[in-house]
């Protein structure tokens, strides 16, 4: 081909790369397999733009609903679960920041991007500092959109590809599996101390509100901990030998003596994984060495809730938090049917 030809062709090339259809064409063959089990909630009181959006996310392959202000939008947060909410922050009925601050609070948390046309450095870092994953002018074309919101996943799923590759001697128990394995060994804890600390329960307390951006900090604590592992550094964050579960659940905690009755008020503290032999913490303002009763509501068993016994192993600074390691108190009696449970899968307890 002559020179002339191969610049007329890279030409018409350039043209094609340029238009919206062919980068959204590529994103949907590349990722929309992938994408296809996600689903993203827009909220935005203008049709155009809501129906742009729709369009530019489902031709990426993502299940898209929409909301037109902000009551419809926590219906249908409530109605179903979403791995992504883009919301204008100025919204008709509820204000996108209240929307915001509703969805932070919520388990599983899916990612946030906010959209508006306000330049205000107070909002932004005042959402950023709540949690949210970015802050976007509403002018951005929905191309860039879909591919912020893209790599935003990206992360997350090549780690987890990563460790699904490595090699385990273990049988392969998928995560919630394991969960369900680990919640079945301590349904035994809890059932043997309910009536000890059932007290405890009986009155209603104030317990603070857990920070919106603990969760977020969990989040990239976790990315933190998974890339050292990946790169072969050593983490002294946990030292049980039993297998662990991440998981991020709110918790009640009460400080108690040797006949657990309590001698502080209660805290509300984040379960950020979990095993048959103990929990990893963390919370507001360091707890010391000390006996706790911790309670949170079971994830394969609807309804349960566990109340178990434990001793503070650990408690360090991290970040503007505490990271708290706790031992559980298993008494000898149910060793050998909390092993009989693992045993039936072929995995350890401790």
């Amino acid at each position: 081909m002559q020179q002339l030809g191969k610049n007329y062709e890279l030409r018409g090339v350039h043209r094609i790369f340029q238009s919206s259809s062919f980068h959204l064409h590529i994103a949907n063959l590349w990722l929309g397999m992938s994408n296809s089990r996600r689903t993203v909630l827009v909220a935005d009181s203008d049709p155009s733009t809501r129906e742009r959006t729709f369009l530019a996310f489902q031709q990426a392959g993502y299940k898209c609903v929409l909301a037109e202000d902000g009551h419809q939008a926590v219906a249908r947060l409530k109605e179903g679960s979403f791995d992504l909410l883009v919301t204008d922050v100025v919204l008709p009925k509820l204000h996108g920041h209240a929307l915001i601050v509703e969805t932070l609070s919520q388990y599983p948390q899916p990612r946030i991007i906010a959209l508006s046309d306000l330049v205000d450095a107070r909002i932004v870092r005042d959402l950023l500092s709540r949690g949210i994953d970015d802050y976007m002018h509403k002018s951005v074309p929905v191309e860039l959109l879909v591919t912020k919101a893209q790599s935003l996943f990206d992360l997350g799923t090549w780690r987890a590809g990563q460790m699904a590759a490595t090699d385990d001697p273990e049988p392969q128990l998928t995560t919630y599996d394991r969960l369900e394995l680990i919640e079945q060994q301590l349904q035994l804890l809890s059932d043997y101390f309910a009536d000890r600390v059932a007290d405890l329960f009986e009155q209603e307390y104030s317990v603070p509100e857990i920070p919106p951006g603990l969760m977020k900090y969990i989040d990239r604590l976790k990315d933190e901990e998974t890339a050292q592992k990946e790169a072969g550094i050593s983490s002294e964050a946990n030292t049980r030998g039993a297998h662990r579960v991440d998981i991020k659940v709110v918790a009640t905690a009460f400080q108690v003596d040797e006949n657990y009755e309590a001698v502080d008020f209660p805290v509300n503290v984040v379960l950020s994984d979990i095993s048959a032999s103990g929990v990893r913490l963390l919370h507001t303002r360091a707890i010391p060495a000390t006996d706790l009763v911790v309670a949170w509501s079971s994830i394969t068993m609807p309804h349960y809730i566990f109340r178990i016994p434990l001793c503070v192993t650990r408690c360090r600074p991290s970040g503007r938090f505490y990271d708290i390691g706790g031992q559980f108190d298993i008494p000898q009696e149910l060793e050998a049917d909390m092993k009989a449970i693992a045993g039936m899968h072929g995995t350890a307890t401790n």
